[in-house]
C-alpha cells in the first residue's frame, strides 16, 4: 500500500489532502500516526506519532 506520493492509496489521498477531507494537508510523518474519522465520516484529527493513544488530548477527542 502506498501511503504517500505517486500511486498513494485513495485512503491516505483523503486523509491528506485538503480539498478533499476539508483541513488537513499532513502525512503520516512516521508509523503510529493517527488520524480521527467520526461517525458521519468526517475528519475531525490527527495526532502524531509522538502522541500516544492513550494520551488525554486523544480520548478527549474520541470521547467528544
Amino acid at each position: 500500500m502506498v501511503i504517500k506520493g505517486e500511486g498513494q492509496n485513495k485512503v491516505f489521498e483523503w486523509l491528506t489532502h485538503k480539498e478533499l477531507n476539508g483541513w488537513n494537508e499532513q502525512p503520516p510523518s512516521w508509523n503510529f500516526s493517527k488520524y480521527l474519522v467520526n461517525e458521519q465520516g468526517i475528519l475531525t484529527h490527527y495526532f502524531d506519532p509522538a502522541v500516544s493513544p492513550g494520551d488525554a488530548e486523544v480520548l478527549k477527542a474520541i470521547n467528544s
